[in-house]
């Protein structure tokens, strides 16, 4: 992996943690090139060079571990496997046999785009089941209302990353995919 895609990573880190924070409103974007990497902080910018947030480098390279544990969790869950020994064609060839989801997801985070993140499905399911166990109607009016609501907000959105995949020709995750999430 060369420093440019590891800046665009600890970029796309940035602004995760930024727009989790609130500091970057939804459908807002910083700047690449005008943002500002410093000794212990991320800078980010926009196309005028304006200061959107400033986020802790630590800060970012969490929702950069955060990111690698999904890629780990999306291919595991697809059963691919990914061996030290092959390489990246290989590995590249096993994840253009997925979905167009998962293909989309897979260069979604390996290229450092923003991505929707899958919904809580223990936690959601053990609260259902705790509302259930006190009453029927608390625990069925929750599973509605919250456990399908954000299954189903999560696959709209997901269906929206696959169009814009699309419409960027399809890519392929770039070899930091794999590189950096050193996948087994």
């Amino acid at each position: 992996m060369d420093r440019a895609e590891g800046l665009r990573l600890v970029f796309a880190g940035a602004q995760d943690y930024a727009r989790q924070q609130g500091s970057l409103a939804e459908g807002q974007v910083a700047s690449f090139e005008h943002s500002v990497v410093g000794r212990s902080s991320y800078a980010l910018r926009d196309a005028n060079e304006k200061l959107i947030a400033r986020v802790a480098l630590n800060d970012a390279r969490g929702m950069l571990s955060f990111r690698r544990q999904l890629a780990r969790q999306l291919l595991s869950s697809v059963k691919v496997e990914i061996l030290k020994e092959s390489t990246v064609v290989v590995e590249r060839r096993q994840i253009r046999l997925q979905k167009e989801q998962v293909r989309a997801l897979a260069w979604a985070i390996g290229a450092g785009r923003r991505f929707p993140y899958p919904p809580s499905e223990t936690r959601q399911g053990l609260i259902t089941l705790g509302l259930l166990l006190c009453c029927l109607i608390p625990g069925f009016v929750y599973y509605v209302m919250v456990v399908r609501g954000n299954r189903d907000r999560y696959q709209h959105n997901l269906n929206e990353l696959v169009k814009r995949w699309r419409i960027l020709g399809r890519p392929d995750p770039p070899a930091s995919f794999f590189a950096l999430y050193d996948l087994p």
